[in-house]
């Protein structure tokens, strides 16, 4: 999962790092507010406050978030591209290219 991730932060770059601290931030805010509220944490994680237990709990869910930024920030790429009037922008390396490519090269008179 960390070779994915790794691949996911070179190929979207900054959009990838805010998808991944802007979940991690909501976990954070979460959990704190849970602990606050009055759910009780048993244990050491109790004893050491809220945000502590709240940065505990949201380590506990790394595998998640992994998950959620992996699956989220394509969707966000895509959804930014459309909002823009264009296709997200393709990492360096990958095969392939766009329609519009393949009709230019077709037409090329040389």
């Amino acid at each position: 999962m960390r070779e994915k991730l790794k691949h996911l932060l070179e190929q979207y770059g900054k959009l990838a790092m805010a998808i991944w601290f802007g979940i991690f931030g909501l976990s954070i805010a979460t959990f704190s507010a849970l602990l606050h509220f009055g759910i009780e944490v048993e244990g050491a994680a109790g004893a050491t406050g809220t945000l502590a237990g709240a940065y505990l709990a949201t380590q506990l869910i790394k595998p998640i978030r992994i998950a959620a930024t992996l699956a989220l920030t394509p969707l966000a790429a895509s959804w930014l591209g459309r909002l823009r009037g264009r296709q997200p922008a393709r990492a360096a390396g990958t095969e392939g290219g766009s329609d519009t490519d393949a009709r230019a090269l077709r037409s090329d008179p040389r």
